[in-house]
């Protein structure tokens, strides 16, 4: 057991562990900012941590999903793309839906940082017991992926 890990459910499954969160740019695919904290922080209180401050859009799932946000990003003059999300009390509309299925063919640069983590780097455990020690290789794994990103982007002579 890790000493800094904590549990999260998601649905009706158990998670023990920690959670990387990233901000990618869409346009380049290159990781901006990155975050590595215990599974128990949620999704939500990584957003203003993600952001570098200079975003013309904001592409983001459910779990961003906030009135107050979306309206500062709307204040600001930056696109929000942000998924909307069903309220208890009423279900998404077929407009909303189209929307979402929209917003979410962009979103999904960020989800190939993490296919790539796991599908070529074998990244699909953290490897020791301390936040410190698994942060450390997460932030490499970003490096090395955004070397790869950049040497892809960068012309062949």
């Amino acid at each position: 057991k890790g000493k800094d890990a904590h549990s999260t459910r998601k649905g009706d499954k158990y998670f023990y562990g920690y959670k990387g969160h990233v901000g990618v740019d869409y346009g380049s695919q290159i990781i901006r900012k990155a975050e590595f904290t215990p599974a128990n922080v949620h999704d939500s209180s990584m957003y203003d941590v993600l952001l570098s401050g200079d975003e013309r859009s904001v592409f983001a799932d459910k779990a961003y999903s906030k009135q107050s946000r979306k309206r500062v990003l709307r204040e600001n003059e930056i696109y929000c793309g942000i998924l909307d999300k069903a309220n208890r009390s009423s279900a998404l509309g077929l407009k909303q839906k189209r929307r979402n299925k929209k917003k979410s063919r962009v979103r999904n640069s960020v989800e190939r940082v993490f296919a790539q983590f796991k599908r070529i780097y074998g990244y699909r455990q953290v490897r020791y017991l301390t936040l410190k020690r698994n942060e450390f290789q997460f932030m490499l794994l970003c490096s090395l992926y955004n070397i790869r990103r950049g040497l892809v982007l960068t012309p062949q002579v």
